[in-house]
């Protein structure tokens, strides 16, 4: 089947793609499926998604630096960046070490008059495993704050 028999197809697909990555990085998954949605052939859409990728319009390696990047700005933990990966279709990247995010999450904070319990709350609410959450608390408050907990 060649694209030159169905070229107003091929073009409604490429607008739409257009739209749906001028709003933020989509990955070939995330717009596979949102195309299809929408009623577009299967082969309209990987002729489209072919094109975006040669011209370095999509790029599942951009989406996911960009994923990871917004999730760790918002102190998710890597079992959470991990399950937003999987659920975009993306490889599991490489990630920092967790320990160290999960401190600097709890010193970045501006309210500094947490007590351990708020604060072990605050991280699991952000997906941290107890672990984590434990070795950022020690990091963060003294023996006589966090000792008794």
């Amino acid at each position: 089947m060649t694209t030159k028999k169905n070229p107003a197809t091929t073009n409604e697909v490429m607008v739409q793609a257009a739209r749906l990555l001028s709003q933020r990085e989509r990955s070939a998954a995330e717009l596979r499926k949102l195309l299809g949605q929408r009623g577009h052939p299967p082969e309209a859409i990987e002729s489209c998604l072919g094109l975006l990728r040669q011209n370095g319009l999509q790029s599942d390696s951009r989406t996911r630096e960009a994923l990871v990047r917004r999730l760790i700005e918002k102190g998710a933990s890597n079992q959470e960046i991990q399950r937003q990966l999987s659920e975009q279709g993306l490889e599991i990247a490489e990630l920092p070490d967790e320990q160290e995010r999960a401190l600097a999450l709890l010193l970045a904070r501006r309210r500094q008059d947490d007590t351990p319990p708020k604060a072990a709350r605050y991280l699991a609410s952000k997906g941290y495993d107890e672990e984590t959450i434990h070795a950022a608390l020690a990091s963060r408050f003294s023996d006589a704050e966090f000792g008794s907990e």
